[in-house]
């Protein structure tokens, strides 16, 4: 007996929706255990003046593989300057590209958002911070005073790590006014960023 596409799609439609109803009405899994929370690790060490190093595999890294990345950085990635892997609080790698090297300073713009967003969020686990919503005018109006203009007392701490707090800035601008204002001559390791 044969049977046509349109019953074997028929059949196959209601096999699946039966699935589907029997997986509806399965009991849910059981949930995992939270684990309890932590402290974070004990630090020993700081790196203010440098960094403590060691060598990739004392970190559990592959040394061949990073021994690699200069060609493939030099090949793909012509526009960085240096790149710099810590691992457990130790510097294992350390290359720099295009002139640069470790007495160089280098220009990190935007680098810095990613820096100040995780210390923010530090700040908050601890309770320093409690509040990321908190306002520049309401909670926060003694760091502020008299530095807030009309209209930016509702601005948030979330606005500010996210980029969003609509106000207008010229960078170009800014950097003329702090040169121009600057005393003689403590801008010129600056002018080496080409900020200038």
């Amino acid at each position: 007996m044969r049977h046509s596409v349109h019953q074997i799609v028929g059949r196959l439609i209601a096999v699946l929706v039966a699935f589907a109803v029997l997986a509806a009405c399965a009991a849910p899994p059981p949930a995992l255990p939270t684990p309890a929370p932590s402290d974070p690790p004990a630090r020993d060490y700081w790196p203010t003046a440098a960094w403590r190093t060691a060598l990739p595999a004392e970190r559990g890294l592959d040394e061949t593989r990073l021994a690699g990345l200069r060609a493939e950085i030099e090949r793909d990635l012509p526009f960085l300057d240096s790149l710099l892997v810590i691992k457990d609080g130790d510097l294992v790698y350390e290359e720099y590209f295009n002139g640069h090297d470790a007495t160089r300073l280098h220009h990190v713009a935007s680098v810095t958002k990613s820096f100040m967003s995780a210390l923010v969020g530090m700040a908050n686990g601890s309770g320093a911070i409690p509040n990321i919503d908190a306002t520049l005018g309401r909670e926060l109006r003694d760091q502020f005073a008299g530095f807030l203009k009309r209209g930016q007392g509702d601005i948030s701490l979330r606005h500010l790590l996210q980029m969003r707090s609509g106000l207008s800035f010229d960078e170009g601008a800014f950097y003329e006014e702090v040169a121009a204002g600057a005393p003689d001559g403590v801008l010129d390791p600056l002018k080496e960023l080409e900020w200038f």
